[in-house]
């Protein structure tokens, strides 16, 4: 019961966060972390958690984003589809997009490992896993929409230990 009072408090700090203006919406378990005109993007509260990495002494963050269209991020999604040579089959009632992210806490750095597509009726479309690599970091470019995620989601991540007490949540990091 107080892990779950935990969870509703952490969730409402975040909705009530002032990050940016657009932050701290709440749609049950997601709170809004950014927005533009292909996509709004919601942090999973619920699974947010700090996985230790396997190459270095430091610890991840491992938290899924959902991301959902505008008609414009539906047409450019379905476009890209096309340049890439990509099925379409059912891309035309994109719903939205769920994607888990691996943000490193010391260094401004992302990598990306799961995407899951799903019809606005929630029929999945497309799945795609990367594994963990050591070499597949990414900087994260300023004023872009993983620019905005990497910002919350440290300071979500912050108050939640700093409320916890505990830091570490996770009973595993990812495997190399």
């Amino acid at each position: 019961m107080r892990l779950r009072n935990f969870a509703v408090f952490i969730t409402i700090a975040a909705c009530l966060s002032l990050v940016w203006p657009t932050a701290g919406q709440c749609i049950g378990r997601f709170v809004l972390i950014g927005e533009n005109s292909n996509y709004t993007y919601y942090l999973d509260t619920e699974t947010v958690r700090y996985i230790p990495d396997p190459y270095r002494d430091e610890k991840l963050v491992d938290a899924w984003i959902r991301l959902v269209p505008t008609e414009t991020g539906r047409q450019l999604e379905i476009k890209t589809r096309q340049a890439d040579n990509l099925d379409i089959l059912g891309y035309d009632d994109f719903g939205y997009s769920m994607r888990r992210f691996y943000f490193r806490t010391m260094q401004r750095q992302i990598q990306r490992m799961h995407l899951k597509d799903f019809s606005a009726t929630d029929k999945p479309l497309e799945t795609r896993i990367s594994k963990y690599e050591a070499v597949r970091w990414e900087d994260i470019v300023p004023n872009t929409p993983p620019d905005e995620w990497y910002i919350f989601i440290m300071k979500f991540m912050e108050n939640k230990s700093n409320d916890s007490g505990k830091g570490v949540v996770p009973p595993q990091g990812p495997t190399p």
